[in-house]
């Protein structure tokens, strides 16, 4: 069964263009087959530029579950997209709006409400602890950035062992 996971992160306007810095990574069976950070639109708000981290990630999400259902390895089970941005993972499950003040929110991020909706991709809250995006998103503390780092390696480890026959997952 073919699991892939992402974690998506948006830093609002701290590079010196004030454009938002969008960082994702994507795991396949463990393994990380997209990294990286892309400067984006100026947003005025976090919520925008969460909105904005989430749908760079879930277009190259969608994407690549596309590539891998023409191989012959759909996805079984909806991709889960972990943000720390609570606005993000409320508005997907509906639960909020975006407001009169933010009618101008462009269509692609409702595209990523549609996305959950079709079950072909789900947000999941994490902590600002957990989130790996943020190694590409961030000037982090060298113990925070070898701590994400480690994360990292653990996660493909782990999906190695599994590879090799010696999978402790159930």
């Amino acid at each position: 069964m073919n699991v892939m996971q992402a974690w998506a992160d948006a830093d609002l306007g701290s590079h010196s263009s004030r454009k938002t810095r969008c960082g994702k990574l994507i795991m396949m069976n463990g393994g990380p087959i997209i990294a990286g950070s892309t400067l984006r639109n100026v947003n005025y708000a976090t919520i925008i530029a969460g909105l904005e981290g989430f749908h760079c990630a879930a277009v190259d999400v969608m994407g690549l579950q596309n590539f891998f259902s023409e191989m012959g390895f759909p996805m079984v089970q909806p991709t889960l997209i972990f943000t720390y941005n609570y606005g993000v993972t409320r508005i997907l499950e509906g639960h909020m709006s975006l407001g009169s003040v933010n009618k101008h929110v462009e269509l692609k991020y409702l595209k990523s409400k549609e996305w959950k909706t079709e079950g072909k991709l789900s947000g999941n809250y994490c902590s600002t602890h957990s989130q790996l995006s943020d190694l590409f998103t961030k000037n982090l503390p060298p113990i925070k950035f070898n701590l994400l780092g480690d994360q990292i390696a653990f996660l493909v480890l782990g999906a190695l062992a599994c590879l090799r026959g010696r999978c402790c997952r159930t």
